[in-house]
């Protein structure tokens, strides 16, 4: 999270995660977004167990920008 200035934890088959992604991209095209797709790691649900603790919530799209949580996707439109 601290090692990339835009990160986004996703999940491949989740429509917000896919919003949050296109708003980057559309409105950010330069910027350098890390993404994390959840459902393709063996340790995702241990990553959104961590989310949980971090952030209060385990869905996804989480983003961070610069180590602070944005929050879904809603909160970041």
């Amino acid at each position: 999270i601290n090692s990339h200035k835009i990160v986004v934890f996703s999940a491949t088959y989740c429509p917000y995660s896919k919003a949050t992604k296109s708003y980057f991209a559309d409105n950010y095209p330069t910027e350098t977004v890390e993404v994390v797709e959840l459902d393709t790691r063996n340790d995702g649900f241990q990553i959104q167990d961590y989310l949980l603790q971090k952030t209060g919530a385990r869905t996804v799209p989480r983003t961070f920008i610069r180590g602070n949580s944005i929050g879904g996707n809603s909160d970041l439109q």
